[in-house]
């Protein structure tokens, strides 16, 4: 098995994403992450699996809007004390 880093598909916005093949999709918001030092980042997630679809901002208020527009009736956690220190929250989907 290869480890191979996985390339990052950066979209502009969530409603360019196709959820409907994954049962449980969640987004997660980091705030400026290893990777990317100067974004936010949503990063979508497949349960508990990232996947390499991600979509950046200057702010999380810009993820927040974009992802509550294409998603009405997804629910939002705050960071629990568990999670890393970039991790802003996650929306369920």
């Amino acid at each position: 098995m290869s480890n191979r880093l996985v390339k990052n598909k950066v979209v502009r916005s969530m409603a360019e994403v196709d959820l409907t093949a994954i049962g449980i999709p969640s987004i997660a918001i980091y705030r400026y992450p290893k990777d990317f030092t100067k974004k936010y980042v949503a990063r979508v997630y497949a349960g508990s699996s990232p996947t390499n679809i991600i979509m950046l901002a200057d702010s999380v208020e810009e993820l927040r809007q974009d992802i509550e527009k294409e998603y009405e009736q997804c629910t939002w956690f705050e960071r629990m004390p568990a999670d890393p220190e970039s991790v802003v929250g996650v929306y369920i989907l």
